[in-house]
């Protein structure tokens, strides 16, 4: 099944989409400058019990996928490529790598990637992806072709991750499930990580964490449980300073799933939170 769409593309607003007898999408577009609901980039129809990988001008989907529709000229048709969700293991098109530490690594966010599920590499270019760049998926929004997509439900954090930044998935309130592979060294969760992601329910701590920053996951109404792989020797404090030099905090017994889960997401969800 292809997607197909048509018409002008430099900056398209979505008028239709239907299902034609022959099983493709057809999706139209009009161009304007004013209408407040135009979109840069072009969102997929959702097919139901299938990933979108990326749009391609084969329809065989052979050369490279399109994943800047700046460069696309206007009335070119589109092919959109789906695979079935348990399929979906490999790395997510189009999503962004910025080096970092001396060019030694890399971090990742969004780019224009429009996948409801995210995988993200453990490497990229030979070098290994170390970080979730501070607001790199914030709202779910793509930040390259400017349109906002919310629509990312699971996430794929590799063994790699050392870091997941500042407000990285703050108000992805579709995301149900992260899942972190076998072996993770992540160490640091930061403030407003998981702020307002309002539809996941539960979530591992891998024991390799020692910081959690305040907000974590504040506003995860949802949140029934957070299990903590390592429980002991957990502290909270209020204290920037405290928490950046992990003293003076109160200890905290964090063996309790469901509490852990009221401790982050209300009671407790101002506090910055360190391993000792």
């Amino acid at each position: 099944m292809a997607g197909i769409a048509t018409g002008t593309l430099s900056r398209p607003v979505i008028w239709g989409c239907t299902l034609s007898a022959d099983k493709t999408y057809v999706v139209s577009f009009t161009k304007t400058n004013t209408s407040p609901s135009v979109l840069k980039g072009l969102q997929p129809p959702i097919r139901a019990d299938y990933v979108f990988i990326a749009w391609y001008e084969s329809s065989s989907f052979e050369g490279i996928a399109i994943t800047d529709l700046s460069t696309v000229a206007d009335g070119t048709v589109l092919y959109a490529r789906y695979v079935p969700k348990d399929e979906a293991t490999a790395e997510t098109i189009g999503l962004k790598y910025t080096l970092i530490n001396d060019n030694t690594e890399y971090e990742v966010s969004i780019g224009t990637a429009w996948s409801s599920v995210i995988v993200i590499p453990s490497t990229y270019n030979g070098l290994p992806v170390t970080k979730i760049a501070n607001n790199g998926f914030y709202d779910c929004y793509s930040g390259n072709n400017g349109a906002r997509t919310n629509n990312i439900t699971q996430i794929t954090i590799p063994s790699n991750v050392t870091s997941i930044g500042d407000s990285a998935f703050r108000g992805c309130s579709s995301l149900t499930q992260i899942t972190l592979e076998e072996n993770s060294r992540l160490t640091t969760i930061g403030s407003y990580a998981f702020y307002g992601c309002s539809s996941l329910t539960q979530i591992t701590i891998p024991s390799s964490v020692t910081s959690i920053g305040s907000y974590a996951f504040y506003g995860c109404s949802s949140l029934t449980q957070i299990v903590f792989e390592d429980t002991e020797y957990w502290f909270r404090t209020t204290s920037s300073s405290d928490f950046e030099n992990k003293i003076n905090g109160t200890f905290t017994d964090l063996s309790n799933p469901t509490d852990n889960a009221n401790y982050f997401k209300s009671t407790y969800a101002n506090y910055g939170w360190y391993k000792l």
